[in-house]
């Protein structure tokens, strides 16, 4: 009976030490659980941030993978691209888009092989408004996820501007514009 209980005594001292090592570990990971949980607002407000970001700008804009999945776009690009929420994760290359613009997947694979920033201008069919396309490779740091974004701007008043300065330099006739108080604009 002596050695029976000397038995059941250390087995509870190895369930005591064994249920210290059990609570060591529960704090461990609440710690941890509390740091995720400070990563995930951190997360999110970041997301919140850069949506609140592409919704202020105006600028239209598409993340797409490196297998030219659509990542992300801002409401902005609805414009020029026929695209809904439910488009999250199909190839660029299965959207409408209304941009006089046949090599935009020969550019944007070019983008994702080779790292190149392209910069290019571009009709629309529907219009004739130009739009300014910049085609930018990213990666996510410390990691070999790779992808493009690309930024859509309407350049259309600036082209319009141009032509009429055009024009109005080619008038044999001065043609001065002056502000109310006299001062040549």
């Amino acid at each position: 009976l002596q050695a029976t209980n000397e038995e059941l005594m250390a087995s509870n001292e190895e369930l005591q030490s064994s249920n210290e090592e059990l609570q060591s570990v529960n704090e461990e990971l609440n710690t941890v659980n509390a740091e995720y949980q400070e990563k995930m607002l951190l997360v999110n407000q970041v997301n919140a941030d850069l949506e609140s970001m592409g919704k202020a700008t105006g600028v239209a804009t598409v993340f797409v993978d490196s297998k030219m999945n659509i990542t992300r776009f801002s409401p902005d690009v609805a414009a020029i691209f026929k695209l809904r929420d439910s488009d999250l994760g199909r190839r660029l290359d299965d959207i409408a888009h209304i941009m006089r613009y046949p090599n935009l997947m020969d550019d944007l694979s070019l983008t994702l092989d080779t790292g190149r920033v392209i910069e290019q201008e571009v009709g629309c069919i529907d219009s004739e408004r130009m739009l300014f396309v910049r085609i930018l490779p990213y990666a996510i740091p410390s990691s070999t996820h790779r992808g493009a974004v690309m930024s859509f701007v309407d350049v259309s008043a600036y082209h319009d501007a141009k032509r009429l300065q055009a024009i109005l330099d080619g008038l044999p006739e001065h043609i001065a514009v002056l502000d109310p108080d006299g001062t040549i604009r």
